[in-house]
């Protein structure tokens, strides 16, 4: 399996900017869970903030909080929940917010980040995944571009977790997105922003691919951007 190693101090500079997301994390309205996990079930989002303020702190830029990007994906419906306009108050918004790959590109692309959707069906859902990993994954990994990968939340994360969510461990449930930022010695580095303590985490090689959901694309930008 092809490797994409990484210096120990960039891993870790990696994982500072996911953790970094919780700094910035102010809920609105209704959500109160803290810093320590995302507001409103926007993993995709939290997942393009990592590469957005990655890119803007390289640019010398400030980094975007979190109900900034989410208010703003609401008012470009690129986010599920209510079409904000610029005259609506976000006040009232409920932990509801989940995005599409599709809609993810168009977000990156909305700050300068231009990127793709990879990934196309197979026969089989052992198929697609393994497809998806050696054949987008890998190689994006390798040129240490950002990537966004739908999963299964269920599989990906431990059993006392899932259970503590009151889904059963290993089921193909619980759709999440998590950047992957490295692959090296059968082991997979990923930042999950959805919790903090997982910022950094890592799974084996064949964990993560079973957890990938088949029919998802994967998106991946065009330039690198954890360097």
């Amino acid at each position: 399996m092809a490797e994409t190693p990484f210096d120990d101090w960039l891993l870790r500079e990696n994982e500072q900017t996911c953790r970094n997301l919780g700094r910035t994390r102010r809920p609105i309205g209704p959500a109160r869970p803290g810093a320590n996990q995302q507001s409103y079930q926007n993993c995709g989002l939290e997942c393009c903030r990592q590469i957005i303020n990655r890119v803007r702190q390289r640019e010398g830029k400030e980094p975007v909080s979190e109900q900034l990007l989410l208010i703003y994906a609401l008012r470009q419906g690129l986010a599920q929940g209510p079409r904000l306009s610029s005259q609506d108050s976000p006040r009232q918004l409920a932990p509801i917010c989940g995005t599409s790959a599709g809609d993810r590109r168009d977000l990156l692309a909305d700050f300068g980040i231009v990127a793709e959707l990879r990934g196309r069906p197979f026969e089989s859902e052992e198929a697609a995944r393994n497809q998806r990993f050696q054949r987008c994954i890998l190689p994006a990994l390798a040129e240490r571009k950002g990537v966004v990968a739908a999963v299964w939340g269920a599989r990906l994360w431990p059993p006392s977790l899932v259970k503590g969510k009151g889904i059963s461990p290993g089921a193909p449930e619980f759709s999440h997105a998590v950047v992957p930022i490295a692959c090296n010695g059968g082991t997979v580095f990923l930042n999950d922003s959805g919790v903090l303590a997982h910022c950094g985490r890592t799974v084996p090689v064949a964990l993560f691919v079973e957890s990938l959901i088949p029919t998802d694309s994967v998106l991946i930008t065009r330039d690198p951007v954890w360097i």
